[in-house]
């Protein structure tokens, strides 16, 4: 993409990966955690932290072999093979829906404690126009995310500022009451909470100077993400013995309410709303760039890859006739938003399958661990010409690593899930039937060793 619609600096990837991470888990996932590990789900989140670390180096390096949009697609397509790159994007874009639908839904539980209107509306309304305004223009969507970030990141300030007040030294004592393998338990449900690194990789294409900013971008987050779970799962802790933290459902909520005053806690429940918007603004603003880059190499109808070229907001690129421009990948945009709208009016029957979002996630880290594997006996010019290298061995290293801890968790997902398991296995199906009947069987299995502009 050309340099004058490059539209994300720093500070905006930088929250749209720390939007898109965080979400609104962090508001509820230490009660889960508490009930497996007790206080050392500090450490749980610490130990998680290590193959999340993996990522964020996989992630480095493939953006600085494709400083493209939808990057993830393109590498796993080119250094893989044609077919996994699509199936790969084939679930993801499924698993997104999902998410979609899940997120919009747990913040209409949340906004209906402070507004009397009905949660699916709201849920549907929070879709809309995050939707709209991905469609309207890259740049105000951006601009959101910074927002809507900074606005979570305010707020826990304010609750980590409320709850240090009720820490007491007791509630770490013992510190691993469910021994060891209660930490790793909790590591196993805490490392779910660090995945998403990879989507910044897919807007590659906008964010300018992707080989330096991309990798910076990672590491800010990264710190930052973990920075986030440990402070608040310390606060809750020390102020809540953990036999009863395992037992609240809102227990950010409930420990503010014993520390804040009235308008405070309203003011963190409706960032607990912002949490999940900006991640639902995370997922349209990455995941729809792989559907338009499918389209428009001809694996999906033309339709998904069509832009939205209007006159823009004062400060968007300039065509070279001198007309404002900002370019949106508006029919994929628009196809996920109403998915996931569908997936809110039957809202009842898709919280069996939440953890196709898992599955989806899981296996484009797969594929995009075996490209970088790959990239330096199928295409070893992409790390001479990258400007950011890590070295050969450390590269190695973080691909096999995420390969492993990729293929143990999504192994362990189905045989806990057989259910979702095999439907996202008949999904699959689907998906090579239709790849196959639209595109041909010849290629699909062959890694592309000619690398067309990426």
């Amino acid at each position: 993409m050309d340099n004058r619609h490059r539209n994300i600096g720093l500070l905006g990837a930088v929250t749209i990966l720390v939007g898109f991470v965080t979400s609104a888990s962090v508001f509820v996932l230490p009660a889960s955690l508490s009930a497996l590990a007790g206080p050392s789900m500090i450490l749980a989140f610490a130990i998680a932290a290590l193959p999340a670390l993996l990522s964020c180096l996989v992630a480095a390096q493939i953006s600085s072999f494709f400083p493209v949009s939808g990057a993830s697609y393109l590498a796993i397509t080119r250094l893989t093979s044609p077919l996994l790159g699509f199936l790969s994007m084939w679930l993801l874009m499924a698993g997104a829906a999902i998410g979609m639908a899940l997120l919009s839904i747990g913040a209409a539980n949340y906004a209906a404690t402070l507004v009397d209107v009905d949660r699916q509306a709201i849920a549907l309304g929070l879709v809309a126009s995050i939707g709209l305004l991905n469609m309207f223009s890259t740049k105000l969507a951006v601009s959101a995310q910074e927002l809507l970030v900074l606005i979570f990141l305010l707020a826990v300030g304010v609750f980590l500022w409320g709850g240090a007040e009720m820490l007491e030294r007791g509630n770490f004592e013992p510190f691993m009451p469910k021994g060891l393998s209660g930490v790793m338990a909790a590591a196993v449900l805490a490392y779910f909470a660090y995945t998403g690194f990879l989507v910044i990789i897919d807007v590659g294409g906008e964010v300018k100077k992707p080989q330096r900013n991309i990798p910076l971008a990672l590491l800010i987050s990264f710190l930052t993400v973990l920075g986030l779970y440990f402070a608040i799962n310390a606060v809750l802790i020390g102020g809540i013995p953990w036999q009863q933290l395992a037992t609240l459902d809102a227990p950010v909520q409930f420990l503010a309410e014993q520390t804040l005053p009235a308008p405070l806690v309203k003011f963190i429940i409706l960032a607990t709303v912002f949490a999940a918007a900006s991640t639902v603004n995370g997922i349209l603003l990455g995941y729809s760039r792989d559907l338009k880059v499918m389209a428009d190499e001809g694996r999906l109808p033309a339709f998904f890859g069509r832009t939205h070229w209007r006159r823009a907001v004062p400060g968007s690129p300039v065509s070279s006739a001198g007309q404002r421009l900002d370019e949106s990948p508006r029919a994929a945009i628009a196809s996920l938003c109403l998915l996931a709208g569908a997936l809110i009016v039957i809202s009842g029957e898709i919280l069996q399958y939440a953890v196709f979002v898992a599955f989806a996630a899981l296996l484009v880290q797969i594929g995009l661990g075996l490209s970088l594997l790959r990239a330096n006996s199928v295409a070893p010019e992409l790390y001479r010409q990258a400007a950011f290298k890590l070295p050969r061995t450390a590269n190695t290293c973080a691909a096999a690593g995420l390969i492993a801890v990729s293929g143990f968790f999504l192994v362990a997902g189905a045989l806990d899930n057989p259910g979702a398991a095999l439907a996202a296995g008949l999904y699959l199906v689907a998906g090579t039937l239709y790849y196959v009947g639209r595109n041909g069987l010849k290629g699909s299995l062959a890694s592309r060793a000619v690398l067309r502009g990426h």
